[in-house]
């Protein structure tokens, strides 16, 4: 537990200055994350950093960070965002394909999907806070509320296993829960640091944010399993790694944007 209060806190006094600055600070510090989270997925593989396959999954996730003014640049030379994304796909399998049995079809198809939701959450995380630092702070509570809550009302009135072959400690109660109370706390902030929406909007988007967080968790912990490993990585002592960290906010960001909530 005490290090898990450490790497905590010496994350937060890393990682906040960054929210709050934004602008290139931030996008270059999500460029850092999503590189290291894509590592972390590639070694939960078994396979190399530096071999071309792997090299190329960490060019996919620079491509989907790139800023709008440059795919906008590119698109004027009909070279569109979709077609650079496809051709290094293409690549990817190509090389796996080449690796004399090293990567299979199977690994490389789950380290293209992987890299690609890593790297459109973090993208994500990008254009929410260029939009409002409220609203960033708001998808970030949401999440924290609500594993703090499922967690809390789990223990205490959790009967009904929620899946119980990927997560066996989750439980429906915990996970209504968990929805309910970060509701209520999120409609709280809003009033408290105004959100330029609705307040059925706010209350219908927040529960339909607390529900994607939670399948966003629990697909990793799907990852997870399949590769055989308990945490993603290691450079967070007592939280494992960023892929670990940021699993449920990778969901949450792309559908708020989805939501209107911009």
């Amino acid at each position: 537990m005490k290090t898990r209060i450490i790497t905590a806190i010496l994350a937060l006094a890393v990682f906040v200055p960054f929210l709050v600055i934004g602008g290139t600070p931030f996008q270059a510090m999500m460029y850092l994350i999503t590189t290291i989270a894509i590592g972390e997925v590639i070694r939960m593989q078994k396979r190399s950093l530096f071999a071309i396959d792997s090299i190329l999954l960490f060019i996919l996730g620079w491509v989907i960070l790139l800023p709008t003014s440059i795919l906008d640049r590119l698109a004027e030379y009909n070279i569109s965002f979709i077609l650079i994304v496809s051709v290094i796909v293409m690549m990817n399998l190509t090389a796996s394909v080449l690796s004399a049995d090293k990567v299979n079809v199977a690994q490389a198809a789950l380290g293209i999907i992987l890299s690609l939701y890593i790297a459109t959450g973090f993208r994500s995380f990008i254009t929410v806070r260029s939009d409002s630092f409220n609203l960033l702070m708001f998808g970030i509570l949401v999440v924290i509320l609500t594993d703090s809550f499922a967690y809390f009302v789990g223990r205490k009135f959790g009967k009904t296993k929620l899946a119980p072959t990927i997560s066996p400690n989750k439980t429906i109660e915990g996970s209504i829960g968990g929805t309910v109370i970060a509701t209520i706390v999120a409609v709280i902030y809003t009033l408290i640091f105004p959100i330029d929406l609705s307040l059925l909007h706010i209350i219908i988007g927040t529960i339909v944010l607390s529900i994607v967080g939670q399948c966003g968790d629990l697909v990793e912990s799907s990852v997870k399993r399949y590769c055989g490993v308990k945490d993603s990585g290691k450079i967070l002592p007592g939280h494992g790694g960023l892929y670990d960290r940021f699993d449920s906010w990778l969901f949450v960001f792309p559908i708020m944007i989805i939501l209107q909530f911009m």
